[in-house]
């Protein structure tokens, strides 16, 4: 079962990141305390039930990243959500978490949504993570497929031939 609370609602359209690592800021995941271990999710009803298609692979990256950073595991696949699990993180740190969805129709939906960790007990000046960009992706295949007939076939009905 997933969290309610902690479920980011994708809209239909826009707020894609063609390559760039910047989150919109109607994309943002409650903020979590430094050592919570919680489920994240990511519901792309709208945007897939306007196109007729299905989540067929995810990726997710998040940055920054390396020791001490916030880690990232167990990404899966329900229906239309992506659920993943983040643990740690640095108190005061903005996480960009990276998720692309390709289709089973071949399209790609890529959101970047960012995570806060409580700055309540961060020293300042925070230290710079080891790594500034994207620790190692994680990703997952859905098992929901969908009957596809190639653009180039034709159809023949049956008793024909």
């Amino acid at each position: 079962m997933i969290s309610a609370a902690r479920t980011v609602v994708a809209p239909s359209q826009g707020f894609t990141a063609a390559g760039a690592l910047v989150a919109s800021p109607y994309l943002v995941w409650p903020t979590a305390e430094p050592g919570d271990n919680l489920d994240y999710s990511l519901d792309l009803t709208a945007p897939l039930e306007d196109v007729g298609d299905v989540i067929a692979t995810v990726t997710l990256t998040v940055s920054p990243s390396g020791t001490g950073e916030l880690s990232y595991s167990r990404l899966s696949v329900a229906g239309d959500v992506i659920t993943w699990w983040g643990a740690g993180g640095v108190a005061g740190r903005r996480y960009l978490v990276s998720v692309t969805a390709a289709t089973g129709y071949g399209r790609a939906f890529s959101y970047v949504v960012a995570l806060n960790i409580n700055p309540t007990l961060a020293a300042y000046p925070l230290p710079p993570p080891p790594v500034p960009g994207p620790g190692a992706p994680i990703s997952v295949t859905s098992a929901a497929t969908r009957f596809m007939i190639p653009s180039n076939s034709m159809y023949i009905p049956i008793g024909w031939g």
